[in-house]
C-alpha cells in the first residue's frame, strides 16, 4: 500500500479535487449546525440506542432482544409536530440492515459520549456520514477521472459537491443514512470493472472490507432473517412510480433536468458515445431508478440516491466526449454555465435554511 501511495502524483488536479471536496464539507457543516430538532426522528433514537447496547455489549443491534433493551432506554424526542417524519419499527427484527447499520452512527457517541437530545449527539452522530460522503466523492473523482480525463472528474465532482440530494443524505437532514450503501455500491460496481478488466487496478492495491467481526452463526441468522428486494410489478403501470422517481432525481439539481436528456438524446443518437465507459455507468443509474420505481412505498430508498450518483458519471462522459468535438469551446463553456448556475443555486437553497 505504501509502494501504490508513493507512485500517485500530486499536483493540480488533485488540488482543485480537495477544494470541491472541502467546499462540501463546508456545505454539510453549515447544515448539521443549522438542524433543526424534529430532523432527528424517533426511529434515529432507537436506532442509536441499539447500536450503543451493542457496543457496550448488551446483545446485537437489530434484533428482538436488543429492541426490547433499547425500548426502555429512549429518550424522549424533541418536543416538535413535525419530528413524526419517521416512525420506529414495529418488527423487533430488523430484516433490511445489518449490526453495522446501527453500530456506524452510534459509534462517535460511544467513544466520545453524548446526552441524548444535546447539540453534540447531533454532531457525532452526523459525522461518520459525513464521512462517507466525502469518500464517495473521492471515489466520484477519481473514477471519472480516470476514464474521462481532469476536465471529467471536474465535472462530475463539481455535479457532486453540489447535489442537495447528496448533501441531504450526507447530515441526514430529514434522510435516512443511505449515503454509505451507496458508497459501497459505487465501490462495488466499479472495483469489479476494474478487476475483471484490469485497466484501473493498480496491483498494490487492496480491498478491505471493515466489520466489527465475522461470526458464522450471526451470518446465517441474518440471511435467515434478511427480506427480499421489495418490488411490485404493478408500480411499472403506475404513474405515480414515476413521478416520484423523477421528482427525487430533480432534487440532486435542477441542472440534471437539461443534463440528463441531452446526454440520453446524445448517446442513442451519436455512435461514438456508445461505448462501455458511458455505457456501464448507464446500465447501473437505469438499474437502480427502475429498482425505485418498482418500490415506490418505500419513502427513503437508496436506490434513487444510488443511480444519481451513477448519473453523474454518465453525464460525465457524455460532456468529454463532446469537448472532443470541433465545437469543443462552445461546449466548455456551456458546461461550465450550467454547473456553475447550479453551485449557485445549491449554496442560495443553503443559505435560506438559516433565516
Amino acid at each position: 500500500m505504501r509502494k501504490f501511495l508513493a507512485s500517485q502524483h500530486y499536483g493540480r488536479p488533485q488540488a482543485f479535487a480537495a477544494l470541491l471536496l472541502l467546499s462540501f464539507l463546508a456545505e454539510c457543516l453549515w447544515l448539521v449546525a443549522h438542524m433543526p430538532a424534529s430532523a432527528v426522528s424517533a426511529d434515529e433514537f432507537a436506532r442509536v440506542q441499539q447500536g450503543l447496547d451493542q457496543w457496550h455489549g448488551r446483545g446485537i443491534a437489530g434484533t428482538e432482544a436488543s429492541a426490547q433493551l433499547s425500548a426502555h432506554r429512549l429518550p424522549a424526542p424533541p418536543l416538535s409536530p413535525h419530528n413524526d417524519w419517521l416512525h420506529p419499527r414495529l418488527d423487533p427484527y430488523d430484516p433490511d440492515h445489518s449490526p453495522l447499520w446501527y453500530l456506524i452512527e452510534s459509534a462517535p457517541v460511544f467513544v466520545f459520549g453524548a446526552a441524548p437530545n444535546s447539540a453534540a449527539w447531533v454532531w457525532l452522530t452526523r459525522m461518520p456520514y459525513i464521512l462517507f460522503g466525502a469518500l464517495l466523492g473521492a471515489s466520484v473523482w477519481y473514477v471519472s477521472r480516470r476514464l474521462y480525463g481532469n476536465a471529467g472528474g471536474y465535472i462530475a465532482l463539481t455535479l457532486y459537491c453540489f447535489s442537495p440530494a447528496v448533501i441531504r443524505a450526507s447530515t441526514l437532514w430529514f434522510s435516512q443514512p443511505n449515503i454509505a450503501g451507496a458508497w459501497g455500491t459505487f465501490g462495488a460496481v466499479f472495483t469489479a470493472i476494474a478487476v475483471s478488466h484490469t485497466l484501473y487496478a493498480p496491483r498494490e492495491a487492496f480491498l478491505l472490507f471493515a466489520a466489527y467481526f465475522f461470526h458464522p452463526g450471526l451470518f446465517l441468522q441474518g440471511l435467515t432473517h434478511a427480506k427480499p428486494l421489495v418490488a411490485s410489478g404493478r408500480a411499472f403501470v403506475m404513474s405515480g412510480a414515476y413521478l416520484q422517481m423523477i421528482k427525487e432525481v430533480a432534487a440532486s439539481g435542477p441542472v440534471l433536468a437539461w443534463l440528463a436528456p441531452l446526454s440520453l438524446i446524445t448517446y442513442f443518437f451519436w455512435r461514438r458515445a456508445r461505448y462501455f465507459g458511458n455505457t456501464a455507468p448507464l446500465l447501473v443509474a437505469l438499474l437502480f431508478l427502475t429498482w425505485r420505481v418498482a418500490g415506490p412505498h418505500d419513502p427513503e430508498s437508496v436506490f434513487s440516491l444510488a443511480g444519481v450518483v451513477f448519473l453523474f458519471v454518465f453525464i460525465t462522459g457524455i460532456a468529454a466526449d463532446l469537448r472532443e468535438t470541433k465545437s469543443a469551446e462552445l461546449v466548455t463553456a456551456v458546461l461550465i454555465g450550467l454547473v456553475a448556475a447550479n453551485a449557485i443555486w445549491n449554496l442560495i437553497g443553503l443559505s435560506r435554511i438559516a433565516l
